[in-house]
Order: C-alpha cells, then sequence, then structure tokens
C-alpha cells in the first residue's frame, strides 16, 4: 500500500474486516507490517483501538465500491478514473 491518503483509507478497511477475525490485533498489526511498513506503530494501537470501539461491517460490493473495482461482463474491472492501489 502507498504511504498516503489513499493507502492509509485501504489499511483501514482491511483492519475494519480483519476486526471480525479471531485475534485480530495480531493480524492486524502482521498486514501493517507486511503492506504498510511505513505505517508508525503508534498510529497502529491507536487505529486498531478506535476500530476496536467502533467496529464496522461491509458487504462485498460497498467494499469493491470504496477500491474503485467494477463488475464489467462477469469480469472485475477497475471503474473508470480509479488506478489500482
Amino acid at each position: 500500500m502507498p504511504d498516503d491518503d489513499g493507502g492509509r483509507d485501504d489499511l483501514k478497511l482491511t483492519f475494519q474486516v480483519l476486526h471480525t477475525t479471531r485475534d485480530a490485533a495480531r493480524r492486524m498489526a502482521d498486514v501493517a507490517r507486511i503492506w504498510a511498513p511505513w505505517f508508525p506503530a503508534e498510529e497502529l494501537a491507536v487505529l486498531a483501538s478506535d476500530i476496536a470501539a467502533h467496529p464496522r461491517r461491509f458487504r462485498a460490493d460497498t467494499i469493491a465500491t470504496r477500491l474503485g473495482i467494477t463488475a464489467d461482463r462477469g469480469d472485475w474491472v477497475f471503474a473508470p478514473g480509479a488506478s489500482p492501489r
């Protein structure tokens, strides 16, 4: 994930999905270490706490929309104007 607002938003979305799994805090830390090594540990702790305090669940369509992905004739393609992150 890039070190920008889009990357932080994608990381937050990923954490929100991971919150529903067992041992979510460890999984969030693992994802951040691998996909966003630029993300400060202090911010990771704050974000994980915020997500635990305010959990959200998303439908697959909502996640795809937030990532700029649409279904076109059965194939997944990036929406016009969106760039893959």
